[in-house]
């Protein structure tokens, strides 16, 4: 798997996310994140629940994606959990196997306050680990470690609000990702949003703002298809 699949603007191309810019967190995170403050009431039913997809390969099932919500430690904030299972077969044999699991924890005030990744990519495993700073966001993963604006967030796509950062990280390794994000409306609601660059994949979010079908492509070059599932 090459990529994973977790406001108003006009349509067609919005901006290049590596490129600096004003707008960070701000109310639409908050409130999906079902966290509230004055004037933000809480919604953690804007997820819809849990998030579960079943993922598509050439007309077969290879596996799923499953997004959850829970309070955070202390209960203050919340904890976005993201576990991917994909499992290739042919002929009966397993020719490829991945497994990805991430939690992004967030403050009450709408704050990265860290990250934690488990990769295994058959039988090839890497972490990641990081944590809010007073200057920034310090990492530590394959690339050794890093550090990145404090507004910077995770790619996980199932909140779109992220695509209004300065600035996202690729969830496995830390890196900051060089993108290009194109934002459609649809016929009768919902949007489209297509991301280029570092990283690829098309989501698919209904009017409320939850992610409901996603596109990428796989890493020998394949469609891979997002089905929700629940």
């Amino acid at each position: 798997m090459e990529d994973e699949g977790e406001g108003a603007c006009p349509a067609g191309i919005r901006r290049v996310v590596s490129r600096r810019a004003a707008a960070v967190i701000g109310p639409p995170l908050l409130a999906v994140l079902g966290i509230a403050r004055p004037g933000v009431p809480a919604a953690r039913e804007a997820l819809g629940g849990p998030v579960r997809f079943r993922i598509m390969r050439a007309g077969s099932a290879i596996g799923t994606h499953t997004v959850t919500l829970e309070t955070a430690p202390g209960g203050d904030g919340r904890v976005a959990r993201s576990v991917v299972d994909v499992a290739v077969r042919i002929a009966g044999i397993l020719v490829y196997r991945y497994r990805h699991r991430f939690a992004e924890t967030w403050s009450a005030e709408g704050r990265l306050l860290a990250v934690t990744s488990f990769l295994d990519r058959n039988g090839s495993t890497a972490t990641l680990e990081g944590r809010a700073e007073a200057d920034g966001f310090a990492l530590n993963g394959p690339d050794g470690a890093a550090r990145l604006p404090a507004e910077a967030a995770p790619l996980t796509w199932w909140n779109p609000a992220i695509f209004r950062r300065p600035l996202l990280f690729d969830p496995r390794t830390g890196r900051a990702l060089r993108l290009r994000v194109e934002r459609r409306d649809r016929p009768g609601g919902g949007f489209v949003i297509e991301v280029s660059g570092d990283s690829d994949g098309i989501a698919t979010y209904d009017a409320a703002g939850r992610w409901v079908a996603h596109a990428l492509t796989g890493d020998d070059g394949s469609t891979v298809t997002y089905e929700r599932i629940g």
